[in-house]
């Protein structure tokens, strides 16, 4: 009985939340300053102006969370919506020094 618990528990918590776990890619490097990213529809909507920030995945036994999570987020630098391409696409203005590449993970970072 437990365990049926546990597993509906852990069904709830994975599907429930899943969708605002789900961050944005660097779908396309145009160069070291600029990139076209892709939110998805689990992101919230941006616009002109919005930041954003970009983030690696660490993962590993030593990047073990108190949660038991193996993997981290690690936030390598920010960049500026410039121009939306549709709903979930943009070109971002990267900051300079940001070393980042296709399929880095990208989120909008509140203001």
């Amino acid at each position: 009985m437990k365990r049926k618990i546990l597993t509906l528990s852990l069904g709830f918590f994975l599907f429930g939340c899943a969708p605002s776990l789900t961050p944005g890619r660097v779908a396309m490097k145009i160069n070291d300053g600029e990139a076209h990213v892709c939110l998805g529809e689990n992101q919230m909507k941006v616009k002109e102006g919005d930041k954003v920030g970009f983030f690696n995945n660490n993962c590993g036994t030593k990047h073990r969370h108190a949660n038991g999570s193996p993997c981290s987020m690690n936030k390598i630098g920010e960049g500026v919506v410039t121009q939306l391409l549709d709903e979930r696409c943009s070109v971002v203005r990267v900051v300079p020094g940001t070393k980042f590449e296709e399929g880095n993970m990208v989120e909008k970072l509140q203001p």
